[in-house]
């Protein structure tokens, strides 16, 4: 599948429509919110200044981090974070006044219980009253997902609240009190040394290993992990990808595990990327209806209409994302099936089979994508001249015949 890759920096901030409010019920303390359904990227509104922007929710994100373009132009200080290609220098800002619904964020990061976050040898928040917030460029996260994503929304402010996730219906909750039903299976949650939730799992003759919970990320196995995966031939190799993320562009394998287990649940047939470490993320828990209740450092699952859907992939090798209001090709996979059609890198997508490219989002295009053993219309745009044509798809993976050539770009 298509996937754009939001990294954490610092080992902290590196770790799909927009959410809309159902409803809020101050005597609960409860906020309810409309959001994307099927594992897309989570996305809330936040209100800074008197404009209302998209931020993602992001357990892989120590700190809630803003867009750039929302800070004042000279920061108070900055920072030097761990990036995977590099040291990376981050400015920190005053925190400006900005809501989620009827929550002030500042107010609620600053009274929370940040001990776990304090603790840590990579605490940025240097304030003990107003916290800072990190500033940074997302345009290529903007560029890459096709949503218009102003800042994410991290663990100083989630680790108050009992989360629940229902993806299938597309609703998030924040409440003060578990909303669990009686059905759901309760797993201990830990965290990590950053104060990101981390869970225990099984892999099939293998055993346990801790993975890393990353709502803003993709679910991927650690270097050493894969390597001794590897070793006992129990992962298999699907291809190399190229990642785009705020650190950058990177290439990356993938690999398929047979079965994975989280408490009492098993899973067939899992992707997963390789990555800096063991994690978790939307594209798994799409399979459940979901409650982190971070208070009580608490996991609760139940299994959701999905749970028994098989790892999406991409059949196609065309690769988009989205400039100027204007959905590209980026990239053609070699010896793929879009490498047969009439179609180059930078053409404008107009169409993709039923579906305008105008008016439909870069996780649905990407979807129709997907489809093996189909013949998918395509419509684009070139030098002012407007060319149809087709791609035909088949059962094997695109990704997979450009394992020993050039990798396709993925966006993730």
């Amino acid at each position: 599948m298509h996937r754009w890759h939001f990294d954490r920096i610092a080992v902290v901030l590196l770790a799909a429509a927009a959410a809309n409010i159902a409803s809020a019920d101050d005597a609960e303390n409860v906020e309810r919110f409309k959001i994307a359904k099927h594992g897309d990227r989570i996305f809330l509104p936040v209100t800074v200044g008197d404009k209302e922007y998209q931020f993602m929710v992001d357990t892989g994100c120590t700190y809630t981090v803003f867009d750039r373009t929302l800070l004042p132009e000279t920061a108070l200080q900055t920072t030097t974070v761990r990036t995977p290609g590099q040291d990376k220098s981050i400015p920190l800002f005053d925190f400006p006044p900005a809501r989620l619904h009827g929550i002030d964020l500042r107010a609620a990061i600053a009274a929370g219980k940040r001990g776990r976050l304090r603790s840590t040898p990579y605490a940025l928040s240097l304030i003990e009253q107003d916290p800072l917030v990190p500033g940074i460029d997302f345009a290529p996260i903007r560029q890459a997902s096709g949503e218009e994503i102003f800042g994410c929304i991290g663990m100083d402010f989630l680790h108050q609240w009992v989360v629940q996730l229902d993806l299938d219906e597309g609703n998030l909750t924040l409440s003060q009190r578990p909303q669990r039903s009686d059905s759901s299976q309760s797993i201990q949650l830990d965290y990590d040394e950053i104060g990101v939730p981390v869970v225990d799992c099984r892999l099939q003759g293998w055993g346990e290993a801790s993975f890393m919970i990353d709502t803003g990320g993709t679910s991927g196995f650690g270097h050493e992990l894969v390597k001794q995966l590897l070793g006992r031939e129990l992962i298999q190799f699907g291809g190399l990808v190229r990642t785009r993320s705020l650190s950058g562009d990177r290439t990356t394998r993938e690999y398929r595990l047979d079965r994975f287990a989280l408490g009492n649940f098993s899973s067939n047939d899992l992707v997963f990327i390789e990555s800096n470490k063991n994690t978790l993320a939307l594209d798994y828990f799409s399979r459940f209806i979901v409650e982190f209740d971070f208070p009580h450092d608490r996991l609760y699952l139940v299994a959701g209409k999905d749970f028994d859907k098989p790892s999406e992939d991409d059949r196609s090798g065309l690769h988009l994302l989205q400039r100027d209001s204007k959905t590209l090709i980026d990239h053609i996979g070699p010896d793929s099936p879009a490498s047969k059609a009439d179609l180059i890198a930078g053409d404008q997508v107009i169409q993709v089979d039923t579906l305008e490219a105008s008016h439909a989002s870069l996780s649905d295009l990407r979807r129709r994508l997907m489809k093996p053993n189909a013949a998918i219309h395509i419509v684009v745009k070139r030098e002012g001249k407007t060319i149809n044509s087709v791609i035909q798809t088949d059962d094997v993976r695109p990704r997979a015949r450009a394992a020993s050539g050039t990798s396709p770009t993925t966006i993730r």
